[in-house]
C-alpha cells in the first residue's frame, strides 16, 4: 500500500521520457545553431544583428530576442532565428535576399546579414508571405504527418519546428 502512495505522486514514465527527449532535442538544436554563425564577432555587431531580427520576430508574433551583453559568440537562439528567416525568404521566392549564414565569419559579414534581414523586414512580398502563413485557412508551413507515416526529421523540419516555437514564444 505504501508503494502505491509513492507511485501515485510520480509522473507517468511516458511523460518523463518525452520531456527528456525534448530536452535532448533542444540541446542538439542549440549545438547545431551555435555552429551556424561562427567567427570573429564583436558584441556590437551581434547586437545589431539581433536588432535586425527582432522586427521580423514581431511580424510572426514571436517575442523579441534579448541578448546577454558582451558576448562575442552568436547565441543559438539568434542563429536559429536567422536560419528561420532565411528559410522563410527562400520559401517566399526571394532567393536574391537569401544569405548563407555559414559564410559569415566577421563583423562585415554580420553587417551584410543584418542589412539583408532589414531589407526582408521592409519587403512587401516577404511581409505578405508572413501574413499568408498566419491567416486562418492558409496552407501550413508543414502539414501534420499522416498517421501511417513515420516522420523523417531533417534540417528543414528542424527550422520549421523552430519557427513554430518562436511563434509560440518558447525560444528566446
Amino acid at each position: 500500500m505504501r508503494a502505491d502512495l509513492l507511485l501515485a505522486d510520480k509522473e507517468p514514465m511516458e511523460a518523463v521520457v518525452a520531456r527528456r527527449k525534448a530536452k535532448e532535442a533542444d540541446v542538439a538544436r542549440d549545438e547545431a545553431y551555435s555552429n551556424l554563425l561562427t567567427g570573429d564577432f564583436t558584441p556590437l555587431a551581434i547586437a545589431d544583428l539581433a536588432d535586425s531580427v527582432n522586427p521580423i520576430l514581431e511580424l510572426i508574433g514571436a517575442p523579441p530576442l534579448e541578448l546577454e551583453p558582451g558576448g562575442d559568440q552568436v547565441p543559438p537562439d539568434l542563429a536559429g532565428a536567422v536560419a528561420m528567416i532565411m528559410k522563410m525568404a527562400s520559401d517566399a521566392g526571394l532567393d536574391r535576399l537569401v544569405m548563407d549564414p555559414t559564410q559569415v565569419k566577421d563583423d562585415d559579414g554580420l553587417t551584410m546579414l543584418a542589412g539583408t534581414i532589414d531589407a526582408l523586414a521592409r519587403n512587401d512580398s516577404f511581409r505578405a508571405f508572413i501574413r499568408s502563413q498566419a491567416e486562418p485557412g492558409a496552407k501550413p508551413l508543414h502539414p501534420p504527418p499522416e498517421k501511417e507515416e513515420t516522420a523523417q526529421v531533417g534540417a528543414e523540419d528542424d527550422d520549421l519546428m523552430d519557427f513554430d516555437r518562436l511563434a509560440l514564444g518558447r525560444i528566446g
